[in-house]
């Protein structure tokens, strides 16, 4: 399982195999839902979200003007993440955790938005089927995440 620990005073992550392909996989899920092309749904409105829910013409106006520049930093922080990540099991040096941060918290959210998760949702006791196995991944990158915070902070 993936381990954070800080080598020489830089967090560094390390990753077995597994952790590298699923984390790339959800990445990719991520862009798909950013690009151009991708119909509006569920996922696509949490990642790119209006910034004034209760007046649709300023919300419009505020989309128009700011949407592009959003996607593409989303873009730009998920393909620092997959240049960063090894070819197989290794380890990553956390030396600019920002974009990691927001890639997880963009992954999480799509997870999110799929599973209904709630303040109230908990860890599977088990996994026996595809629900419960993203459910799984989304608290393994909140754990992950909360890490990194920790790391970064000290």
């Amino acid at each position: 399982m993936a381990r954070l620990h800080a080598a020489a005073g830089t967090p560094t992550l390390e990753l077995e195999d597994a952790e590298v392909e699923l984390l790339r996989g959800l990445l990719g899920e991520v862009a798909d839902e950013l690009s151009e092309d991708a119909t509006a749904g569920p996922v696509r409105e949490r990642l790119l979200p209006d910034a004034h829910r209760d007046d649709p013409e300023l919300a419009a106006a505020v989309r128009d003007l700011i949407e592009d520049s959003l996607r593409e930093d989303k873009l730009a922080d998920i393909a620092a993440v997959l240049a960063a990540l090894p070819l197989g099991a290794g380890a990553v040096e956390l030396t600019e955790p920002d974009p990691w941060l927001r890639a997880l918290n963009d992954v999480r959210l799509m997870l999110g938005v799929e599973l209904g998760v709630t303040e109230d949702t908990d860890p599977p006791e088990g996994v026996q089927d595809r629900t419960q196995l993203r459910l799984a991944i989304y608290f393994w990158l909140t754990h992950l995440q909360e890490g990194m915070v920790a790391s970064a902070v000290r």
